[in-house]
């Protein structure tokens, strides 16, 4: 049994990827403005902070980004096409 998500899924998937991945850079952001006061104190690992924050929103937003775009693509699901059913226009019983 497979799960497949819809094309709004996937688009809603893809926008939360996307702002978590904004996130990200906002905390590498701040973790630089603060990076002067721990160089004063000897300590460098708010600079690796700053590095793997930043990679994880780059790579967090080119994910969201390439899958809001496959989303748009997508055809509609099989399933939700209407093939007239018994009693639906489309069919004769």
């Amino acid at each position: 049994m497979t799960i497949v998500e819809s094309p709004e899924q996937k688009r809603e998937t893809a926008t939360s990827l996307v702002i978590i991945g904004w996130i990200c850079w906002g905390f590498a952001l701040l973790v630089m403005f603060f990076n002067p006061a721990a160089i004063r104190l000897g300590r460098l690992g708010m600079v690796y902070t700053a590095i793997v924050l930043a990679v994880a929103g780059l790579l967090l937003n080119i994910v969201g980004y390439r899958l809001r775009s496959r989303a748009r693509l997508s055809p509609p699901d099989a399933k939700s096409a209407h093939r007239g059913g018994p009693g639906l226009p489309g069919k004769r019983s």
